[in-house]
């Protein structure tokens, strides 16, 4: 499982995250590669199958944004086009199981982009949160809390605040644990 953490500091998108996997046979290992990364401009996190950050590294190709097009816009649906079909074609897509005839992927992306975080949900909804933080994964709600009192304590630098919350979710959730990441997108 996982824990993904973003922070927006001085127009400076920040993002950390643990290296805790379980299999699905309840295996559980230290993964070598982080699960997040940068990419041209944008940073990404990723919670669920590790597959989607391969997908997105290596097979993913950031779709143009035209000159006038708002942020919103354009990953609502350029951005949204492009990454879906890639789903689609290297086989992380599903229709929900037939229920509902909604096209998902399996698991949720942490995207930095324009000094902005934006959740994108199995169901490529996108989702960008008033605060200045963002949390995806299964210790979310420890790290939020974290995040919320560590968030305006100037003693603490963007990483340091990561940091920080990420030990504290590792202490209180058992499905995430240090090796921790940061990184940071210009």
């Amino acid at each position: 499982m996982t824990c993904v953490i973003g922070l927006i500091e001085d127009g400076t998108v920040y993002m950390g995250a643990d290296r805790y996997s379980r299999g699905n046979d309840y295996s559980c290992s230290i993964l070598k590669k982080p699960k997040i990364f940068k990419k041209e401009n944008m940073l990404f996190g990723i919670a669920g199958y590790s597959r989607i950050a391969d997908i997105i590294h290596y097979c993913f190709e950031i779709p143009e944004r035209k000159a006038d097009e708002d942020t919103y816009h354009y990953l609502c649906n350029t951005f949204f086009k492009t990454l879906s079909k890639c789903m689609e074609e290297y086989g992380h897509m599903g229709d929900d199981e037939g229920a509902s005839g909604i096209l998902e992927f399996r698991g949720t992306i942490l995207l930095g982009y324009e000094g902005e975080l934006f959740e994108i949900g199995c169901g490529f909804e996108v989702i960008q949160n008033l605060k200045e933080y963002h949390t995806i994964g299964s210790g979310l709600f420890f790290a939020s809390g974290a995040m919320e009192i560590l968030k305006d304590d100037k003693s603490l630098s963007p990483q340091q605040k990561i940091k920080k919350a990420l030990e504290v979710t590792s202490d209180l959730a058992n499905e995430v644990a240090p090796p921790f990441d940061i990184i940071r997108l210009y």
